[in-house]
């Protein structure tokens, strides 16, 4: 009966060790990240039922939205959009996407091989606000794919003229906490050339803005609310890394 008792006692005492290594309750908890801004891509149908090349989805503006892409050159524009780290958490960034598209550009490889970035503590474009990671002479550009969509609209015929790519940027010790931050970036092409190349913005379908968009645009010293005829606009990115749990 003793040595029942101390088999129970053991038994018992081997569970609440197990039960206690697992309750992670008061310990930080590490995941990945993968904050998405918006969206893109609109399905393989476009309105007028046209069906996109095999591999590819369409990227269509909401009717009777016009707006195909924004610029964001290096020397003369910049676009600026906002996120949230939720209360709770602590994001460590490695990488940033960004989408662009060149018109007339079909090649397999991104024409667009230079990104900068810097990140603010509010809107940039208020007095006060705070650089709190980046620095536009520094290119941050990592790699960058074909995304598998192109940019189409009602208002231009041609439905393969705008191939977007996906451009991934680096980050080096980058942390936030909790807060909401905007991200302000520029783009450039492989040759040098200012222009020709653009941001596609968010595309939902039956969509034509949401309550939280609020992109920026700045030309030179002075910035603008982007919008699509009476509708704001937001940009999609993603941010990636892990988060944790603080």
């Amino acid at each position: 009966m003793k040595t029942l008792k101390t088999i129970i006692a053991i038994t018992v005492l081997s569970l609440l060790t197990f039960s206690c290594s697992n309750d992670d309750s008061g310990d930080s908890k590490t995941t990945d990240l993968n904050y998405s801004n918006g969206n893109l891509s609109t399905g393989t149908t476009s309105a007028d039922k046209t069906v996109a090349p095999a591999g590819y989805t369409w990227s269509e503006v909401q009717a009777p939205n016009k707006l195909t892409g924004a610029l964001a050159v290096m020397g003369s524009y910049s676009l600026a959009d906002d996120f949230t780290v939720p209360e709770g958490e602590k994001w460590n960034i490695t990488k940033i996407n960004f989408y662009i598209f060149k018109t007339d550009y079909l090649e397999a490889d991104s024409p667009v091989k230079d990104v900068r970035y810097e990140i603010y503590n509010t809107n940039p474009s208020t007095a006060g606000a705070v650089k709190v990671y980046g620095d536009f002479s520094v290119n941050k550009y990592f790699t960058s794919a074909d995304a598998k969509m192109y940019r189409i609209s009602v208002q231009y015929p041609d439905k393969t003229a705008r191939k977007i790519f996906k451009i991934t940027a680096s980050s080096t010790d980058l942390e936030l906490t909790a807060g909401t931050y905007w991200i302000k970036w520029q783009t450039n092409v492989i040759n040098g050339q200012t222009l020709g190349h653009s941001h596609p913005a968010n595309t939902i379908i039956g969509s034509v803005d949401l309550p939280a968009y609020n992109a920026l645009q700045q030309y030179v010293n002075t910035w603008v609310v982007l919008k699509d005829g009476d509708a704001k606009v937001d940009f999609p990115f993603e941010i990636v890394g892990s988060k944790t749990k603080i």
